[in-house]
């Protein structure tokens, strides 16, 4: 399926349904296994189209089934199914298997760049660096070796790589879009 952001994405899900009314189930409609399994492709190729990859496979999950389970609903009651949807469950639902390496490389060099910036993000917001003496040197080791001073006019901080080949090179940080 295709996503409203341009990205492929398989989606396994189930779709949960009772027969409301026999006789308009039987009756109305020619296939009624059939053009339920169709009505919840098409709902659920409707929905996907309208959220980006990122809430597909993430938080978004949850609002993708409720929004499928009323388009079908819908659907199924201008047909005069007979049918109610309980619900709809997305069991999985991953980028597709060619570029899923490449997905989880992305993934983990965006959570690893998020690592390495966030320490001197911590150091430079007021609310995290408490509890500092009058006088106390302003710029502080953390674990990892990174040192922050929020010197920066427009918000930023400098960034500070302590080594044992060089002690004095600086650089500006990025922050990382959210």
């Amino acid at each position: 399926m295709l996503t409203g952001d341009q990205n492929i994405i398989d989606i396994a899900y189930s779709v949960r349904w009772n027969i409301r009314d026999p006789e308009l189930y039987l009756f109305q409609l020619a296939q009624p296994d059939e053009t339920i399994r169709e009505v919840a492709e098409s709902a659920m190729r409707a929905v996907v189209a309208t959220v980006s990859l990122d809430q597909a496979i993430g938080e978004g999950r949850g609002e993708i089934e409720r929004r499928v389970t009323v388009a079908m609903q819908g659907i199924l009651d201008a047909y005069r199914a007979g049918v109610t949807v309980q619900g709809v469950a997305i069991r999985q639902a991953d980028p597709p298997q060619a570029v899923n390496e490449a997905f989880k490389e992305v993934t983990a060099a965006q959570q690893q760049a998020q690592s390495w910036h966030q320490p001197g993000q911590c150091l430079c917001d007021p609310a995290h660096r408490g509890g500092r003496r009058r006088g106390a040197r302003r710029s502080t080791r953390s674990t990892n070796n990174t040192a922050c001073r929020p010197t920066s006019p427009a918000g930023g901080c400098i960034t500070r790589r302590w080594s044992r080949s060089c002690r004095t090179s600086t650089r500006r940080s990025s922050r990382l879009p959210a």
